[in-house]
C-alpha cells in the first residue's frame, strides 16, 4: 500500500494518480526550460525571462506539493515555502508571458498598459493576502481565522486569475484576427483556426481547474493544477512558434500588415521596414531556431 501523507492511504488509486501527475508536471517544467534555452537565439527580453521564471515557479510549486502530500519535509512551513513562493512566481510570470506576446498582434498602448496594470494589481491584492493566509494555516494549534480566510481567498484568487488570463487570451485572438485581414486567405484561415484553438484550450484548462475547485475536490484540484500549468507552458511555445513562423513567411502582403506586426518597443522589440516589400525584422530572442531564416 502506497502511503501518502495528506491523502487517505487506503485510496490507492488516488495515491498513484497523484504520483503520476507530480512526476509528469516536474518533467514538463524541466523539459520546457531545456526547450526554451535551446530554441531561443538570444537570452533576453521580457518574454524570455518571464517564460523562464514561469518554468522555475512551476517546478518549485510542484516540488512543494510533493513534500506536502508525501510528508518529505516534516516541518509545515518547510512544505509551504516552496509551494507558495513557486505559485506566486508562476502566476505573475505566466500572466507577463501572455502580456508580452500581446505586443506581436496589438498596438494599442492604452490596452497594453491596462493589461499590465491589471496583472500588477492582481499580484498585489490577491497573491500577498493568499500567501499570508496559506502560511497562517501552518500555525499550530490551527486558527479558524486562517483556515476560513484561506478557503475564501483561494476561491477568489482562482476565479480572478482565470478571468484575467481569459481576458488576455481574448485580446490576443482579437489582435490576431485584426492583423490577419491583410494575409492571404489560406494562411489567414489556417493560422486563425490554430491560434483560436490553442487559446480556447488555454481558457478551457483554467475553467477545468475552477470547476474542480468549486466541486470541492481540493486535493485533485491542487495536483491537476500543476499538470495543467505545465501543459499551458508547452502550448505557449507552440503559439509563439506558429506566429513567428507566419510573420517570417507572410510579412510582405501589404504595408498595412507590416505596420500591424510592428508593435513591440521594450518587451519584444519587433520593428517594421520602410517598404511593404522589405523584410519584417522579428526579434532574435523570440525566433526559434527551427524556423527558416
Amino acid at each position: 500500500m502506497l502511503k501518502v501523507g495528506q491523502v487517505n492511504e487506503t485510496d490507492t488509486a488516488l495515491a498513484y494518480f497523484i504520483t503520476a501527475v507530480i512526476a509528469i508536471s516536474l518533467y514538463n517544467s524541466i523539459e520546457t526550460v531545456v526547450i526554451v534555452l535551446f530554441v531561443f537565439k538570444r537570452y533576453g527580453g521580457t518574454y524570455f525571462w518571464s517564460l523562464l521564471a514561469a518554468c522555475l515557479g512551476l517546478f518549485m510549486m510542484t516540488f512543494g506539493y510533493s513534500t506536502y502530500f508525501y510528508d518529505i519535509v516534516p516541518n509545515l512551513f518547510g512544505q509551504s515555502a516552496p509551494t507558495i513562493v513557486g505559485w506566486c512566481i508562476f502566476m505573475v510570470a505566466q500572466s507577463v508571458v501572455l502580456w508580452s506576446r500581446l505586443h506581436l498582434v496589438l498596438q494599442n498602448r492604452k490596452i497594453l498598459r491596462a493589461v499590465i496594470v491589471m496583472i500588477c494589481s492582481t499580484a498585489i491584492f490577491l497573491l500577498i493576502p493568499t500567501a499570508v493566509l496559506a502560511f497562517g494555516n501552518d500555525i499550530r494549534p490551527p486558527r479558524q481565522v486562517f483556515i476560513r480566510g484561506y478557503q475564501i481567498m483561494e476561491n477568489i484568487q482562482l476565479t480572478v486569475f482565470t478571468l484575467q488570463e481569459a481576458i488576455i487570451s481574448a485580446l490576443y485572438i482579437w489582435g490576431t484576427i485584426s492583423i490577419l485581414r491583410y494575409a492571404t486567405e489560406k494562411s489567414k484561415r489556417n493560422l486563425i483556426l490554430q491560434l483560436l484553438a490553442i487559446n480556447v484550450v488555454l481558457i478551457l484548462m483554467d475553467v477545468t481547474i475552477l470547476v474542480i475547485q468549486y466541486c470541492g475536490y481540493r486535493t485533485l484540484q491542487i495536483n491537476i493544477k500543476s499538470l495543467i500549468y505545465s501543459l499551458k507552458l508547452k502550448l505557449e511555445l507552440a503559439v509563439l512558434t506558429r506566429l513567428v513562423d507566419y510573420v517570417k513567411k507572410d510579412h510582405s502582403e501589404t504595408s498595412d500588415f507590416v505596420n500591424s506586426v510592428h508593435s513591440v518597443h521594450g518587451a519584444l522589440n519587433v520593428s517594421h521596414s520602410k517598404s511593404a516589400t522589405e523584410e519584417v525584422e522579428v526579434p532574435e530572442e523570440v525566433v526559434p531556431r527551427m524556423v527558416p531564416e
